[in-house]
């Protein structure tokens, strides 16, 4: 979402240039380069007589005004410029820039200056105003316009943005500051003052409205916020506090915000007071590791708020893979009785597997190698950037965290797994690899057992268990290749099932159902034939996967029924998928019903593709409502033209087996360069906590179908 256009070419500068002269671009390399031919209009370079560039219009593809290295006072002021970057000081000391209007890829670009003041100006850019290893500035009442911010900048001490204003994707964001004054800004984006990895600070007086963030303040200590204003923020609070203590947030209004206050990982030891809460969704929100307890909260004016207290719900509606350790696919929340598209959102890849949902944030994987976190209206919280596709569910712990499992490129070019822990912020706490064993290292989607522990799957015949600290617990080596997520009993066992016979006396067997106890150790495992997918268990213990039903003591109870991907009711009735559509299977292993899709079948011409079907597993709602995604796709790869058709439709079924309802994903559409599927191809679905429905997509896209 673009809040404000960056301006970045010649064609778009609206530059006032009445009274003004041409001129060239201008680089000054050291003292003895302000010279008239640079620009130099009047001027010694001495404290009471500065060298002076005025009255110039340089419209340029190099950057505008450069000067580097000097330590002589000089003054740009009254000119025009725009260029690559439109105005650029290199360790350059001594200098001001007012009155003027810059244009560039940055505005103006400062690195290693000191002892400078930026006022007065107009400056856009993609970003407006960029700032790297500087101290001693002031950079004030200046109007910036940016695509990504309006000011970023780094490592930067003893300095004050005092009365700025604009806009941008994001307003200004800071981080590694010292002894800084943010004051009487008004700055708008997603966030409007973000600063991080700081000390001695103080954030004052500033208008901080902002899409999603009002003021967001990370791993810093000894920061005063006071007096400003934070609200109308629809999308998160006012004040966002993340691991940071000996913060004083005093005398602020923050009002019709989602939450006023947010604290999580960790913020305490921080002084909250005299603040006026109102209106808001939550006045304040906590995680369980900054309770109000862990700060000094007192003297606040709560008014009208929904609820001037709340923490981040302990339980949440769809925490990991198939909603729960046991992997029933059961949500407790009632999924829609009519359906209605309310958003969609659009990642760069794929959406190969379901999203999980918890504390109001929707976490998402994409092929584009991205972790998204989006609201419940589908806007954008924030992303986190990994090094290779994601094509897992990711699993949230009781305490927030994001538990995220890919795979990376070791130094030698091998795929190893990799398991992330990610705070509710966005931020990677912890990452455990696992080294190149055996085959194609990917990790399956983490399950977290009722001790916190975090369980894994490697496509490389390991299934691992890691302590919320991202400790090893320990790793088992599989006798085949385990491709889904290991299923927790109530009791503790854990359940893998594994792919591609390759027997071994020293580890758990190929093509089989093993039962492991939490230490590891191998409880009993049993061959009945054929290759696997994730188990799911009953509440009495049975484990159903892949046709197959196995007792709590390792006993086959029967095999050969028709589904995979396995999903259990409240009564025990076993729902899964398969290539007839699907089934409702009762616990003696007899078929309760059929809810037939399309049927695979070939065209008796060899150069076209079967007619291929394919389906999610199934989300339960607690109304006994089925859904489950289902794709079809064939295709002829044979002159005179490559051609084929498909389509992506959600359906929803009673529990006797009749439609509900289905909603079409993606309409019939046609290909004509290679088969379908993998944009019609729609992952697992999730169901909220409001009934809405949630399912990636081949096409790039998040979809929320929630109640008509």
């Amino acid at each position: 979402m673009t809040l404000v256009p960056a301006i970045t070419s010649l064609s778009r500068v609206h530059a006032a240039s009445t009274g003004l002269q041409p001129h060239t671009s201008i680089l000054i390399n050291g003292n003895d380069e302000f010279t008239q031919d640079n620009g130099v209009t009047e001027g010694s370079g001495a404290i009471n007589d500065p060298y002076v560039i005025t009255g110039w219009n340089i419209q340029t593809y190099n950057n505008g005004i450069e000067i580097a290295n000097t330590t002589a006072y000089f003054t740009i002021t009254d000119v025009t410029v725009s260029g690559f970057n439109g105005i650029v000081l290199s360790s350059a000391q001594n200098g001001v820039v007012q009155n003027s209007q810059i244009y560039g890829e940055k505005g103006i670009r400062v690195e290693d200056s000191q002892d400078f003041q930026i006022t007065g100006n107009t400056i856009s850019g993609d970003i407006g105003l960029s700032l790297y290893t500087s101290t001693s500035f002031d950079v004030s009442y200046n109007a910036l316009q940016g695509g990504a911010f309006t000011i970023r900048g780094s490592y930067l001490s003893n300095a004050s943005f005092v009365g700025n204003t604009g806009g941008a994707e994001e307003g200004i964001e800071l981080d590694h500051l010292s002894s800084l004054l943010i004051s009487q800004n008004q700055l708008f984006g997603h966030e409007s003052i973000h600063v991080e990895s700081c000390a001695d600070t103080t954030i004052d007086s500033n208008n901080a409205s902002a899409h999603d963030d009002g003021v967001y303040i990370a791993n810093c200590d000894n920061i005063q916020v006071s007096n400003n204003d934070a609200s109308n923020i629809a999308y998160g609070p006012g004040i966002y506090l993340v691991d940071s203590d000996g913060i004083t947030i005093t005398s602020n209004i923050l009002s019709n915000n989602l939450e006023g206050i947010r604290l999580v990982d960790y913020a305490t030891g921080n002084s909250i007071t005299n603040n006026a809460i109102s209106n808001n969704q939550c006045g304040i929100r906590t995680d369980s590791t900054s309770s109000p307890d862990q700060n000094y909260v007192a003297d606040n004016t709560f008014t009208g708020n929904t609820q001037d207290y709340c923490t981040f719900a302990a339980r949440s509606p769809w925490p990991m893979s198939h909603q729960n350790a046991q992997h029933t696919g059961l949500s407790p929340f009632p999924g829609p009785t009519a359906p209605v598209l309310k958003w969609a959102f659009q990642t760069s890849g794929q959406v190969e597997a379901a999203p999980a949902i918890g504390n109001g944030i929707i976490y998402v994987g994409s092929t584009d190698g991205n972790l998204y976190a989006l609201d419940l209206q589908g806007q954008l919280i924030w992303k986190l950037q990994t090094s290779s596709p994601i094509r897992t569910t990711p699993a949230i712990g009781s305490d927030g965290t994001i538990y995220l499992a890919s795979s990376i490129q070791n130094s030698s070019g091998r795929p190893e797994g990799i398991l992330y822990a990610i705070s509710p912020a966005g931020r990677v706490v912890w990452n455990v690899t696992l080294a190149n064993f055996q085959g194609y290292d990917s990790l399956s989607s983490p399950t977290i057992g009722s001790d916190g522990t975090i369980y894994t799957s490697d496509v490389g015949f390991r299934t691992l268990a890691v302590n919320p600290d991202g400790t090893l617990r320990w790793v088992l080596q599989t006798g085949g290749e385990v491709f889904d997520s290991p299923a927790v009993g109530q009791d503790g066992t854990l359940y893998v099932a594994t792919d591609d016979d390759n027997p071994s006396p020293t580890v758990v067997c190929g093509q089989c159902v093993a039962a492991l106890n939490p230490d590891g150790s191998v409880k009993w495992s049993l061959r009945p034939g054929g290759g696997f997918g994730f188990p799911a268990v009953g509440s009495d213990g049975t484990v159903y996967v892949d046709g197959v039903a196995v007792s709590s003591n390792g006993t086959l109870l029967w095999q050969g029924r028709p589904f995979v991907s396995p999903s259990i009711g409240t009564d025990g009735t076993i729902y899964g998928t398969g290539n007839q559509g699907l089934f409702a299977i009762n616990q003696d292993g007899s078929t309760r019903w059929r809810f037939p899709t399309e049927t695979e079948g070939g065209s008796g011409d060899p150069c076209c593709s079967y007619d291929v079907v394919q389906e999610s597993s199934v989300a339960i709602g607690s109304n006994g409502i089925l859904y489950f995604g289902d794709w079809f796709d064939h295709y002829c790869s044979c002159a005179p033209e490559p051609s084929g058709y498909g389509n992506a439709t959600l359906y929803a079924v009673n529990p006797d087996g009749t439609q509900a309802w289905n909603f079409v994903i993606q309409p019939t559409i046609t290909c004509s360069t290679s088969p379908c599927q993998q944009t019609l191809s729609l992952s697992d679905p999730a169901i909220g906590s409001d009934g809405t429905i949630y399912i990636g997509s081949g096409d790039g896209s998040l979809y929320a179908i929630g109640q008509a």
